[in-house]
């Protein structure tokens, strides 16, 4: 990750208007919507940690995450797993702080959430009618030539949590 990122992060924590009473308040809901991509791993497990501790006894928590390329939105000759294409190395050239994409897959995520305390109420992803052609036909890194194509191919997942 950028430094420059991390250390906005930093700052945006440390200076938040209700600072240090944020950590004596729960929440009732946190939400996230296409956004934990973009989170590098290196901080997203203190950061669901932290979405843990707000969290009360009654508190929901919404996450739907997209594990597609994101750069397969505008350009058409790519599909949602072009990502799977490269190496850590060569993939963080593409893909920069400002628009970071953790590649991560939904039973990493899945692993996460339950290793940060948080019980899964439910959780369901989405398989694209012509994904696990589309995988099949992708010459993988081989980081993800041990994982199953239906493993690969889920493009979107949708986690329902609580503490």
């Amino acid at each position: 990750m950028d430094w420059r990122l991390k250390a906005l992060i930093a700052e945006t924590f440390d200076k938040a208007p209700l600072g240090n009473l944020m950590y004596y308040v729960s929440q009732d809901l946190i939400a996230t919507t296409a956004t934990l991509e973009h989170i590098p791993m290196s901080i997203l497990k203190p950061i669901l940690k932290e979405c843990y501790r707000l969290c009360n006894k009654y508190s929901v928590v919404s996450m739907f995450i997209d594990y597609a390329d994101h750069y397969s939105y505008a350009d058409k000759n790519i599909n949602a797993y072009n990502f799977l294409r490269f190496s850590e190395q060569t993939w963080t050239k593409f893909s920069p702080g400002i628009h970071h994409q953790n590649r991560l897959r939904h039973s990493e995520y899945k692993k996460l959430f339950l290793e940060t305390g948080f019980q899964i109420v439910s959780e369901s992803y989405e398989i694209p009618e012509r994904g696990l052609e589309q995988v099949s036909n992708l010459k993988l890194d081989s980081y993800f030539q041990y994982y199953s194509i239906e493993y690969l191919a889920k493009t979107s997942g949708h986690f329902v949590l609580k503490k």
